[in-house]
């Protein structure tokens, strides 16, 4: 027992793979065995070194098959990104490679949402989005002061939110099974304590674009109030009584006018003043090197629930009481709101896999590789329990497989040190006695039955 490398810890093992230590729900059902079964008396909790290119590829293809059957589109990729932009190109889906945090559920819904919009977005529509917008509301923003280019910046954004709350809808409606992988997507990338309480404060209650801003793209937060700007609430009405029936991105492109056009109402309405912009500026400034103070990002927020309907937030006939916040909490909301508009926009940081590591992961994934739980019958003296062993599983060993350097035990062919020329020696022998195996397999295969062109039976016929 003194040359066991591992102390025997139950409690550390209890604390690890307890129910309460494990927060994707939803991914834990189709994980592989392992994430949820210990097959080990003993704590393994030894750094790993690299990438698990196996389990990479297991995770992409079993996300890959949600995507499928969310969107009904099995030309849709799911894939690592290694060089270029990590957002949706309209054509396929880009996860991160660090796969290996506690948040599975969020990934994939990640992907079920870029996969979605893949289905239903008309990606060329929005690059001509320009050209959809009428004359008039370049004149009255102008009159505003706002320039053409900000124009279409912000109907963009707000496009992008009702476009959102209808693909949603989609996949709630047509695969509500999904609807906890969505939750737990906003809940990281989109949901933060510093939001639910900057909606109950006087940040962006001044009839301004960016206060308008930040209120509807939270329409959907239970903290909601839709009393602090003036036409805010039918702003709500609007959006979520039509998502139902939008079919198109320039059927959602109508409503995002229409809010455009109570918005500036609204801001033409006011008194022109000298001056900045009110009390939402504040909680705009803020500075980059506390950037990731701002967003728990890790469901501490449920902000979103069902609410992605529009449910909650209703009017009330009293001003709401509205608290202040700390300057430390201004700055946490600025970069909070920036997560916001990148998720928004489709411009989401995901790690990239290197050149070497997508390579060497598409060999795997030619092979066949995979873990599959072996002995599962096998069980423990001193519970009785089960402990199936994982073992590495390959359906189809090629050469781009041992010159991968995937698994530790196969000798690459290109390694140069030792005696080079008896390697390549076994190597061509051992090439040569799978050929002829091959062949003599493919001949026992082989159905060899004599065809006769006359029939069976019949009659004969006198002339």
């Amino acid at each position: 027992m003194s040359k066991i490398k591992h102390n025997f810890n139950p409690m550390a093992l209890r604390e690890k793979h307890s129910a309460k230590a494990r927060t994707n729900n939803y991914s834990s059902f189709w994980l592989d065995n392992g994430w949820d079964n210990n097959t080990s008396i003993f704590d393994e909790d030894e750094p790993k070194k690299g990438v698990d290119l196996v389990a990479l590829a297991s995770y992409r293809r079993a996300i890959s098959n949600f995507v499928s059957i969310v969107t009904g589109e099995p030309d849709i990729k799911v894939t690592f990104n290694a060089t270029g932009d990590s957002y949706t190109d309209g054509k396929k889906v880009t996860i991160s490679s660090k796969l290996d945090d506690k948040l599975f559920d969020s990934t994939v819904g990640l992907a079920l949402h870029e996969g979605s919009h893949i289905k239903l977005s008309d990606f060329d529509f929005l690059k001509g989005l320009e050209n959809q917008i009428p004359q008039e509301y370049f004149n009255r923003a102008e009159a505003l002061g706002m320039e053409r280019h900000e124009v279409i910046g912000k109907l963009k954004n707000l496009l992008n939110y009702v476009e959102d709350r209808r693909i949603d809808y989609f996949v709630f409606s047509n695969s509500p099974g999904y609807k906890g992988y969505y939750h737990s997507m906003y809940d990281k990338y989109f949901h933060a304590k510093v939001i639910d309480k900057a909606l109950g404060s006087k940040e962006y209650t001044s009839v301004e674009w960016d206060s308008y801003e930040f209120r509807i793209i939270n329409l959907t937060n239970k903290n909601t109030l839709l009393d602090v700007l003036p036409g805010l609430g039918e702003i709500k009405k609007l959006i979520f009584s039509n998502v139902k029936n939008l079919n198109s991105t320039a059927e959602a492109f109508v409503i995002s006018l229409k809010v455009f056009e109570i918005i500036l109402s609204n801001l033409e309405a006011q008194p022109k003043v000298d001056g900045g912009k009110g009390e939402g500026k504040e909680g705009n400034e803020g500075s980059e090197e506390q950037k990731d103070t701002g967003s728990k990002g890790d469901g501490d927020s449920d902000g979103g629930g069902e609410s992605m309907s529009g449910e909650g937030g209703e009017s009330t006939d009293e001003k709401p009481d509205l608290s202040d916040l700390s300057d430390r909490q201004k700055r946490m909301l600025s970069n909070a709101v920036k997560k916001q508009k990148k998720f928004m926009e489709g411009d989401i940081t995901k790690k990239k896999l290197s050149k070497k590591d997508k390579a060497s992961m598409d060999s795997v994934e030619s092979a066949g590789m995979s873990y599959v739980d072996v002995a599962k019958d096998l069980e423990t003296r001193w519970n009785s329990k089960k402990t199936p062993t994982k073992v590495l599983m390959v359906k189809k060993f090629n050469k781009a497989l041992a010159e991968s350097d995937t698994i530790s035990m196969i000798n690459n062919p290109n390694w140069t040190y030792g005696n080079a020329e008896a390697y390549q020696v076994a190597i061509d022998k051992g090439l040569v006695m799978g050929t002829i195996l091959g062949r003599k397999l493919q001949v026992r295969g082989e159905s060899r039955e004599t065809k006769w062109s006359r029939k069976d039976s019949g009659v004969l016929i006198r002339d």
